[in-house]
Parts: structure tokens; sequence; C-alpha cells
């Protein structure tokens, strides 16, 4: 999709490039307008079209050539032809040589992401560690959420072959609101209450198993359910009885993490456990 990008902008930007050459010729202020309007378009453009870029890199480049007294439509030409057969020769690397798809990527940045939540959720309870290096391992949770979002960024375009955008968009909501009450957990203080240590081992356990398979409505991950079960069972068991009592701090970001489990896991909505009344929940996503 990038080879096609890159062909496409420069064949615009081809034509637009001559058109400006043309136009500019002899007038050294408007070259550099043009020069370092080009430039600020297209890093700004970078992000929201890669073609867009290079139509724009194109234009600037058919400017430099003016100034320097060697432009050309053939040179031009050259160019576009280049760029077209190395872009050709990538798309024959990529699919003959070194075949590895994105969705195949995706996966493996989907695990390390779930290998990463379960080394929180361990350090966390108070029977995995001491609670040092929580941050450190908030930041690896972070850093592997940036890699997903990155690699599965192709999967989010409207019109993808065998792929529904709307999904991977709504899962990667979700990934980002996980690693947001993981953070918050970490917040929270530390350590877990030992009381609720269940539910943060489970959660774990939860994390592990979906790093190892990949969750299909038809087919729940082996183990996730008893988990999530007893994460809500402990959260509902140690709930204050009486209203008005303060809730321990970690204990709306373990309902909200096995909120988003539940549904990363692909399973029917699981029930809330309800919390005291005057106390007000935060969204997680």
């Amino acid at each position: 999709m990038k080879a096609v990008n890159r062909v496409v902008g420069t064949l615009v930007g081809l034509g637009a490039g001559i058109g400006l050459a043309h136009l500019t010729v002899g007038h050294t202020a408007w070259v550099l307008v043009v020069i370092v309007t080009s430039m600020s378009l297209g890093f700004y453009l970078v992000n929201v079209s890669y073609a867009c870029m290079i139509f724009f890199v194109t234009i600037m480049v058919s400017q430099l050539y003016s100034v320097l007294h060697e432009f050309s439509a053939g040179l031009l030409l050259l160019r576009l032809e280049e760029t077209a057969l190395g872009a050709a020769i990538g798309i024959a690397v990529a699919y003959f040589i070194l075949p590895t798809s994105t969705r195949d990527t995706v996966e493996s940045a989907r695990r390390a992401y779930f290998r990463a939540l379960a080394d929180l959720l361990d350090r966390a309870a108070p029977t995995g560690a001491d609670g040092t290096g929580l941050d450190a391992l908030a930041r690896s949770l972070d850093h592997r959420l940036q890699q997903l979002t990155l690699v599965a960024r192709p999967l989010t375009r409207p019109m993808t072959w065998g792929v529904n955008s709307r999904l991977v968009r709504h899962r990667l909501t979700l990934y980002a609101a996980t690693t947001r009450q993981a953070r918050a957990l970490v917040r929270s203080g530390f350590p877990v209450p030992p009381e609720l240590t269940d539910a943060c081992t489970a959660l774990s356990r939860v994390a592990t198993a979906l790093a190892e398979v990949t969750p299909r409505p038809d087919h729940p991950v082996p183990g996730v359910t008893q988990a999530l079960t007893t994460a809500g069972t402990t959260l509902l068991t140690h709930r204050p009885h009486c209203p008005g009592t303060p809730l321990p701090p970690v204990t709306q970001p373990l309902v909200h993490l096995r909120q988003l489990l539940t549904e990363l896991a692909m399973l029917p909505p699981a029930p809330v456990p309800p919390l005291p009344a005057g106390r007000p929940t935060i969204s997680p996503r």
C-alpha cells in the first residue's frame, strides 16, 4: 500500500511540479515560497496521507531542479520510472521472498501487549513481588500499545479487503482503555489489599491466556471465563456493605480491567460488581 501511495504521489506531483516550475522560472522569491510551502504541507500531512507527502516532496524537488538549472520533464519522468521500479521490487520481495502479512505482525504485537499486561498485574499482586518496578512495567505496556496501534493502522482503513476495519478500530480503543486503567492501578498506590489479591491474580491469568490464544466469538479461550468469574466474585465479595464507606483506590481500576478484558476475550458482557452509592464510577473508555 505504501509503495502504491509513493507511485501515485509522484505521478500527480510530477504534473503539478512541471506546471509550477514553468510559472516560477526566473522568480527566485516565488521558488522559495513554493519550496517552503511544499515542505510544510508535506510534513504536516505525512500522518494523514503518505501519498500527499510524496506529492508535495515531488513539487519541492521540481523547484530545486529549477533553481539548479537542471530542470527537465525527462528528468522528472526518470524519477517516476525509478519510483515505480522500486515499488514493484518492494512488492515482489514482500510477496515472494519475505512474505510477512500485516495480520501476522498485528497478532505478534497483540500477544506482546497481553504479556506486558500480565507482567504488570503479576507485579501488582501482593504475592507476586514487593511492587517495585511498576512504573517501568507501565511504560513497557504503553510502548506495546504504541507498537500494536502502529502495525494495526493499515487494517483500520475503510474498504480493506477481508478485514472489518470498524471492529479493528473498536478493539484498538479497548486496548487503549485497558492501558489507561492499568496506569490508574499503578497510580492508585501499592500494595493491592490482600483481600483483592485473587482478583488481581485472576486478571493476570486472563492476560496470560489471551497472549497464548487468539480469542474468537465461537471459541472462548480456555480458562478465561473461570478467571473472570473469580475476579468478579472477589470484587463483589469484598465491596463495602455500608453506604459512604470509601473503596480501596485499586478497586475501580480492577473492576474496569475486568470489564475490558471480558470484551477483549469476546465473551458476553459480565455483570459488574455494584459500587457503593455516592461514589461516581469512571468510564473505562
